[in-house]
């Protein structure tokens, strides 16, 4: 009894610099969710605003990942034993449902690049899904222990053979699904001709929904693609056991990259939120119809308003029936 206490208390001991990882990325959440706090309230609450199913996915990125690290965070100090084994279960579902929500968007914005190709778009969500598998492996085998301080409430889980191998796997299968993903955005950008354009940070104009569309894309896998190909890289060096320290920067890692793929979608799916309600409030304001696709008014029914007004409000939409900067085509909307 003695020397597995001893294992526990050893392996708990080295967690500590990965929940100092924990406590920078909840702080980055926290504070990237002050920052954007009355943009939200524009594009979900506020007007014309109407929820949708990216509004969905967006609380879901972000407040279920800082209630997880909240509940992470509670953990660092003493607990009873019941309120230690109903938090960990709450957390590990508070890490695995971003990670659904982040497959889903991966897979919905491959349906869009590919001009609505659904096996595409499917294959891309089971490729970026398996981000859960290694969480769902360790949770199977790990167990909550109530120990004293300072290691208090914490799980003791023992990798064996099976943690290194699934890890480096499902990594690379995930960098494969993101660089897809990244692949075409990047072409599309090509086509559309207007990369240098496009990137315009004095924004000295209205943003366009093709310039959203394009350019956070870019920033929202290009990002966690970096991220998720370094956490790889040191994984591999411990496939064999000989790189233990790589393994656990590799891990401590995760947090991180978590908290900023958070930032990265949630952003993106607020700028397409607020576009749409600003168009929304401005036809309400002017009692005229839609804009059409060359930026005059006409009736309802048209194809971008179509797209603007399906389930994930410009992530669903085919790039080809945005307007595109040189091709006589605008739609912007002003502050």
């Amino acid at each position: 009894m003695s020397d597995t206490m001893s294992e526990i208390v050893a392996y708990l001991a080295s967690r500590f610099p990965y929940r100092l990882c924990r406590v920078s990325a909840i702080s980055l959440l926290v504070y990237d969710t002050l920052l954007t706090v009355e943009t939200e309230v524009d594009a979900f609450w506020r007007g014309g605003a109407r929820l949708h199913i990216h509004a969905l996915l967006h609380f879901l990125n972000r407040y279920i990942q800082i209630v997880r690290f909240i509940a992470e965070i509670v953990l660092f100090v003493p607990v009873d034993d019941w309120t230690c084994s109903s938090l960990t279960i709450f957390q590990e579902v508070c890490i695995i449902l971003p990670y659904i929500a982040w497959a889903v968007f991966s897979g919905f914005r491959a349906y869009a690049l590919s001009g609505r190709k659904i096996w595409l778009g499917a294959l891309v969500f089971l490729l970026t899904m398996t981000s859960a598998v290694p969480d769902l492996y360790q949770y199977a085998k790990s167990q909550a222990v109530n120990l004293p301080v300072p290691f208090n409430c914490s799980e003791y889980f023992v990798a064996g053979p099976v943690m290194i191998p699934l890890l480096v796997a499902t990594r690379a299968i995930n960098v494969l699904g993101e660089a897809i993903v990244l692949v075409m955005t990047i072409m599309e950008t090509r086509t559309a001709g207007f990369l240098s354009r496009s990137w315009d940070l004095s924004r000295s104009r209205p943003r366009t929904i093709t310039e959203v569309l394009l350019n956070n894309g870019v920033l929202c896998f290009s990002i966690p693609l970096l991220l998720n190909t370094i956490m790889l890289a040191l994984t591999i060096p411990a496939y064999d056991g000989s790189s233990p320290i790589a393994l656990s920067i590799a891990q401590s890692l995760v947090g991180f990259r978590d908290a900023v793929t958070s930032v990265l979608i949630s952003r993106f799916l607020l700028d397409l939120s607020l576009l749409k309600t600003r168009r929304w409030n401005q036809e309400n304001a002017t009692g005229s119809g839609d804009l059409d696709a060359s930026g005059d008014r006409t009736g309802r029914g048209n194809t971008l308003t179509t797209h603007f007004s399906s389930q994930l409000s410009g992530v669903t939409a085919t790039l080809s029936d945005v307007p595109r900067p040189g091709d006589g085509r605008s739609v912007t909307w002003s502050d």
